[in-house]
């Protein structure tokens, strides 16, 4: 299986079927709008028998299962991982009680364990320690280095890395900028995200 982005949504359920319907328009003007390489956003909203099974099967018996989980393979697609998390921090906004989880088995994310709290950027704390408990178990001592180095870059400010924007000047949205490549090769992809319209502020859905 390919590389891939998991995102989940603890909050309060009354607080996510009120805005259930503007998450799925986002959702679906997202798949309609990009282009994406390997396969779509997925979140959906999670039925009591798959939440049991989820607080039976997590690894944090203190954190109860979430409202609402998705993942998308991405493979090496560094734009959709940008869209994933744009998706992500605007349903962190759009559910300001929330806590989002957001875990990119790649290298876009410093690191790969994140929070999205009100669209703020914060350290998955949790899954970092059990992560480091398990690399130490298994003497990943270089992994275990490059989870401190990512957590200190994190706390720099380096919340992910910045990749060039011009290896991905032929996805449709990026061309419709009208960006010439001269332009795009001195851009990172956060910065052509900027630049994007997203359904979120098009729709004017909530917390745009």
């Amino acid at each position: 299986m390919g590389r891939t982005l998991h995102y989940d949504i603890y909050d309060d359920r009354k607080n996510y079927r009120e805005a259930e319907r503007e998450i799925r328009i986002a959702q679906e003007l997202l798949i309609y709008r990009f282009t994406w390489t390997c396969e779509w956003p997925s979140l959906r909203h999670l039925d009591e028998h798959e939440r049991r099974q989820r607080e039976d099967e997590s690894l944090f018996k203190f954190r109860h299962a979430p409202i609402a989980s998705g993942f998308t393979k991405v493979a090496d697609d560094e734009w959709n991982a940008v869209l994933i998390t744009r998706y992500v921090t605007w349903l962190s906004r759009r559910l300001p009680t929330a806590t989002v989880t957001l875990h990119d088995e790649g290298d876009y994310l410093t690191p790969g364990y994140q929070i999205r709290c009100g669209g703020a950027a914060e350290l998955d704390r949790d899954s970092l320690a059990e992560r480091e408990k398990y690399l130490v178990e298994h003497n990943r001592w270089h992994r275990l280095n490059e989870q401190g180095e990512a957590i200190e870059a994190f706390e720099r400010g380096e919340t992910h890395c910045a990749v060039p924007a011009d290896e991905y000047a032929d996805r449709r949205e990026i061309v419709a900028l009208g960006l010439t490549l001269e332009v795009l090769a001195r851009m990172t992809l956060d910065e052509v995200a900027d630049a994007i319209a997203f359904p979120w502020t098009t729709e004017g859905l909530g917390a745009a």
